[in-house]
């Protein structure tokens, strides 16, 4: 193994568990359905009644943020699109 180099299960990562909360389980399910294809190793979204439960993974804070900002961008769309 190269010095430097970590197997890519091993490295250190940040984490960011964000929790949302919407008037109805209905709303809720909607965003949930609607994020849920951008599951992978860095994104885990949990449905728990009338909230959204957002866990995201990532080894840098620049890629941290931008996981959080494309996350936030499509709750918000589907938000929008629920409204109609």
């Amino acid at each position: 193994m190269r010095k430097g180099f970590y197997p890519r299960a091993i490295l250190p990562f940040m984490e960011c568990v964000m929790e949302l909360e919407y008037g109805s389980r209905e709303m809720a399910e909607l965003v949930f359905n609607s994020t849920r294809p951008d599951d992978d190793d860095f994104v885990k979204t949990e449905l728990n009644g009338n909230r959204v439960v957002v866990t995201i993974r990532a080894e840098t804070i620049p890629s941290l943020r931008r996981a959080i900002d494309d996350f936030l961008s499509c709750a918000g769309l589907a938000e929008k699109a629920g409204l109609r």
